[in-house]
Parts: C-alpha cells; sequence; structure tokens
C-alpha cells in the first residue's frame, strides 16, 4: 500500500514548490495508471471510503500535485485506523480456502476453512479442533454407509472407537462369501480407511482437545488428512 502511495509522487523538472502546476496528458495517464492499481489495494482490503473516492476521481483526476496530496491524505487517514497482519508465506495457503468437496459436505468444509484461518493466525491447537469436527463430519457418513451403528451420535462417541469399529465392519464385510477384494464398494470404504491411520492419535477423545497441545506442523499434517479423506467421501457421498 505505502509503496503505491510513495509511486503517486509527481517527479517534475519544473519547480516542485509550485502546488498548483498543471500535469500534462502524460502525467495525467501515468497518475490515472497508479489510481487503479491503488484503488484495486483499497477494494481488496475494504477501504471503502478510499475506494469511492477513487472511483469518483478517476472521472476527474487530479490536476495538480496539490490535489494529488489531497487525495493521497485522505487514503492514508483511512489506513491508519485498520490494523493489518502479515501471514508468512508458509500459511497463506491455508487463508480462506474453499475446498473442491464442499458442496457434498458443506458443515465440513466450513470447519476445515476454519481449520486453516486458525494455521494462518498462529493458533495449531484452534487448528486440530476444527479439523476433528470436520472429519466427525466425514466419520458419521462413512460409519451410515459401512451400516455401523451407535447409540448415541457419532460425535458424542470415543472416535478410537468408532474407527475400530468401522475398519472391523469393513474386514468383515470383505471376508464375506463372495465378495471380491475387487468389489468396487469394499475398495471404496478400504481406501477410505487407510486415511484413519495419519489422525488415529490425534482424535482419541476429541473433547480433551481443549487441554491438547499441537505444533504447527502437527495441525498441518491433520489438515491435510482430513482434506484426503473428505476428497475421497465425497467421490460417492455427501452430507446425512
Amino acid at each position: 500500500m505505502s509503496a503505491v502511495l510513495f509511486s503517486t509522487k509527481l517527479h517534475r523538472d519544473d519547480d516542485p514548490s509550485d502546488e498548483d502546476a498543471k500535469l500534462d496528458e502524460e502525467e495525467i495517464g501515468d497518475l490515472k495508471g497508479l489510481m487503479k492499481t491503488l484503488l484495486g489495494v483499497c477494494q481488496e482490503t475494504q477501504l471503502a471510503t478510499s475506494e469511492a473516492l477513487l472511483e469518483k476521481r478517476l472521472e476527474r483526476p487530479p490536476e495538480s500535485p496539490s490535489e494529488l496530496e489531497i487525495l493521497t491524505d485522505a487514503v492514508k487517514a483511512e489506513i491508519q485506523n485498520q490494523l493489518f497482519l502479515h501471514i508468512p508465506k508458509d500459511r497463506a495457503e491455508y487463508f480462506n480456502v474453499d475446498v473442491e468437496w464442499g458442496e457434498n459436505f458443506p458443515a465440513a468444509a466450513a470447519e476445515l476453512r476454519s481449520a486453516g484461518n486458525c494455521i494462518v493466525a498462529g493458533e495449531p491447537a484452534a487448528s486440530v479442533y476444527h479439523s476433528v469436527r470436520a472429519f466427525g463430519v466425514g466419520l458419521a457418513a462413512l460409519a451410515e454407509d459401512v451400516g455401523v451403528e451407535f447409540s448415541t451420535p457419532v460425535e458424542d462417541q470415543n472416535w478410537a472407537n468408532v474407527i475400530n469399529k468401522i475398519e472391523g465392519e469393513i474386514k468383515k464385510k470383505r471376508n464375506e462369501k463372495g465378495v471380491k477384494s475387487s468389489d468396487p464398494k469394499i475398495k471404496f470404504w478400504s481406501n477410505a480407511a487407510s486415511h484413519f491411520f495419519a489422525v488415529k492419535e490425534a482424535f482419541r477423545n476429541p473433547s480433551a482437545h481443549g487441554l491438547a497441545t499441537h505444533s504447527e506442523t502437527r495441525a498441518m499434517q491433520i489438515y491435510g488428512a482430513t482434506d484426503q479423506f473428505m476428497e475421497h467421501l465425497s467421490e460417492k457421498l455427501g452430507q446425512p
């Protein structure tokens, strides 16, 4: 933002003290280009007042250094009332992610989006919490599809037990007489279960996550495992 504002300063050969000196056509053309760039920045950072002011002045750009200074001062004034945070490059890819499988599992997609934003904010434990909630949506859908029943909702269960029951039921169906290992349903379930290993330890007891600590690396791993699990489920399943 500051770089764009700085670039709007006019570098002229005439007396810089002449604040009312008119801009020539070339200078006005250059200024319009810079104003469009600054407008894009204001739109992206939601500086509504500056955005409205720039849109209006694009039709009638400043004609002198003094008019330009009034415009840039107005933008700077609005910037001073905002808080801008720097996102490290390795976290930026997790910001406001819209997953491809979101239409099939909208609730899980919203949770994973929050999980990613928690990674961005440097809150790995909170990220794992949201990944757990996203994974739970898929786990419930898979349990229903496999035919595993529980007396209470899956999210209220110890997830290690849920996973073990799902894996046991898949194994039971795979060993049924006449069932081939190439059966599409068995393959789909088995591939889904293969994602359990990466997150099994973290999901021992979701209610304990409020006291748990997780590294950023671990949070990213669980985020990735959850994303892959839900992407696989979305090939054939949807949110109940």
